[in-house]
């Protein structure tokens, strides 16, 4: 049975996503965030850099950067020629914020995003597109000739995962909310000077519990301050197991993660697993089944991001080999967040790429066990 917990902390709230007792998914929504993600501004085209990028004030302290090789940004060019100039105002969206090394990335193709849709104001392109994890053709078929029976025709539509086995009615209604956020955005900013601030989406705990509910109708446990609803539903060694480096399986096994700026490594160490034979490869199989399934959890618990790297227990026999790239593959699946399974390198490690929604669970300042696993 799923159900998502929310405590209330000091600083924000911590959203747990609980199936039979056991967390799959941890997002700390701070009180003090200042993510700009997903923001629409009107900003002003600064610079124009011959090296195809823009840098456009949208009024923060630093300018955000605008790649015009990105394919959301072709409406810009007339006949390969760039239709854009300094001084100009121009309406972007936040695609990413700024870290410690780079400025904030934003398009000029602003999307609005629901649980079973995602719209844009866009005329490039294919006008409807589907999420690759809906696989029944019919289904799919089904689906398209819905949101094609409600789009203007100036406006794109990426049909979600979540919207699988959805009426026409539930469709229809999610549509019309975000045409009346396009429109809004549309009219508000006509009587706003550059740079301004024109539509902010939803934003904390809220969204979290909505995103990780998706479809499902799932109970929602929250907790005040003055109550420890993490340690009363007994998730708190859970919680603090996030910010351990090493993670012990059932097997005797263990993972060891490191977290860098580069990429993550998941090292997969036999630990005190014992085997009678030093080349057991069925007994190498077993660990690394297990490896697969926690590392996948892991990853998600922690929201690694970017470039993973997982080492699982060598194995000479290829078809074992096959098994535990397919069970990780498998388990990779199951996350809402996009994952590129790249496969097998040369050197022997499992290599994923995962798209970096928001920061990891460790970085943020402060961020420590006791606080996130406590309450006061």
């Amino acid at each position: 049975m799923k159900k998502i917990v929310v405590q209330t902390l000091c600083g924000g709230h911590l959203t747990a996503l609980v199936e039979d007792n056991r967390i799959h998914e941890l997002v700390y929504d701070s009180t003090d965030n200042n993510s700009i993600s997903g923001n629409i501004y009107m900003g002003i085209v600064s610079e124009i850099n011959i090296g195809g990028f823009a840098f456009v004030d949208i009024g923060a302290s630093r300018r955000a950067f605008l790649q015009f090789n990105d394919a959301r940004e072709r409406h810009l060019f007339h006949k390969s020629k760039l239709q854009l100039k300094s001084g100009q105002a121009l309406a972007v969206q936040v695609l990413k914020d700024a870290s410690k090394y780079k400025g904030t990335v934003v398009t000029s193709s602003p999307a609005f995003s629901g649980n079973l849709l995602v719209l844009e104001k866009s005329i490039i392109g294919e006008r409807i597109t589907l999420s690759k994890k809906i696989i029944d053709n019919t289904e799919r078929a089904r689906l398209k000739r819905i949101v094609e029976k409600f789009l203007p025709s100036n406006i794109k539509a990426i049909i979600r995962t979540e919207a699988e086995g959805c009426n026409e009615a539930e469709l229809a209604a999610e549509m019309e909310q975000l045409i009346n956020h396009i429109r809004f955005t549309n009219e508000h900013s006509m009587y706003l000077a550059p740079p301004c601030l024109v539509y902010e989406p939803e934003k904390g705990w809220k969204k979290t519990v909505r995103q990780l509910a998706g479809k499902e109708q799932i109970e929602v446990n929250f907790y005040e301050k003055n109550e420890n609803g993490m340690a009363t539903l007994g998730l708190v060694s859970q919680i603090e197991e996030v910010f351990e480096k090493k993670v012990n399986l059932k097997s005797g096994a263990n993972l060891i993660i490191e977290e860098t700026e580069v990429c993550h490594v998941i090292d997969v160490n036999s630990g005190a697993f014992s085997t009678k034979k030093a080349d057991d490869e069925d007994a190498f199989l077993t660990v690394n089944l297990e490896a697969a399934s926690e590392a996948a959890r892991q990853i998600r618990l922690r929201n690694l991001s970017g470039i993973i790297l997982v080492d699982f227990i060598r194995m000479r026999d290829n078809g074992n080999k096959n098994k535990t790239l397919a069970a990780f593959e498998a388990e990779l699946k199951k996350d809402r967040i996009p994952v590129n399974f790249l496969g097998m390198t040369r050197l022997g490690l499992v290599e994923i790429s995962r798209k970096r929604i928001r920061p990891t669970l460790s970085s943020f300042p402060g961020a420590d066990k006791a606080i996130f696993a406590k309450s006061d």
